[in-house]
Parts: C-alpha cells; structure tokens; sequence
C-alpha cells in the first residue's frame, strides 16, 4: 500500500492570506506538455512561508484583494523525491480543489 498524498488539517496549516497568481502548471502526458492547473500564491503564518498551491485549470482564477484570508478547499500535500548523487531534493506540492474566502 503506498502513500499517494497527505490531507493537511485546518489547524497545521493555520491562517492563511491570497498573495496572488504565480504561474500555469504543467505536467507532461504521453510527451507533451499538458497545462493542467494554476499556481496561486498564499502566506501561510504557522508554517511562516509561502506556498505554491496549484488548483485545477478548469476553475476560475479568483478574484481577491492582496492579503485577504482565504481557506483551501480539499487540499492534499504531494511529495516527490528526485536522488541526484549521493543527495537527494524533495519537493512539496499543495493541490486544492479551489481557494475560498475563509
């Protein structure tokens, strides 16, 4: 049984403000490049950082003012691995079925 994402809860990823649009996301589908969503920018306080969240291209981009609390609809933390010699680099990705007013 593998591990295929992480639900993140309300309380980890604590108060979170819209900071804007970042850019497409694409992945490749049989050697081609598919755009398969939008990367949103949101300040999240407890995790003191920025995060990358990437909703769906088929949802509309939302329209808030800069700062403004917002809430993730069914996000899920994504991790990939890639080993580059004895190292390896981790990346994590937030997918959400849409941002919202909070």
């Amino acid at each position: 049984m593998g591990l295929n994402y992480i639900v993140p809860t309300d309380d980890g990823m604590g108060k979170m403000e819209y900071s804007g649009v970042l850019e497409d996301y694409f992945e490749f589908i049989n050697g081609k490049r598919v755009k398969k969503g939008v990367v949103h920018k949101v300040l999240c306080h407890d995790q003191m950082n920025r995060m990358e969240v990437v909703v769906p291209a088929n949802v509309a981009i939302p329209q808030f003012a800069f700062e403004q609390e917002v809430k993730l609809v069914n996000p899920k933390l994504v991790v990939s691995a890639q080993r580059k010699g004895e190292f390896a680099s981790i990346d994590w990705t937030v997918f959400a079925d849409n941002i919202v007013k909070a």
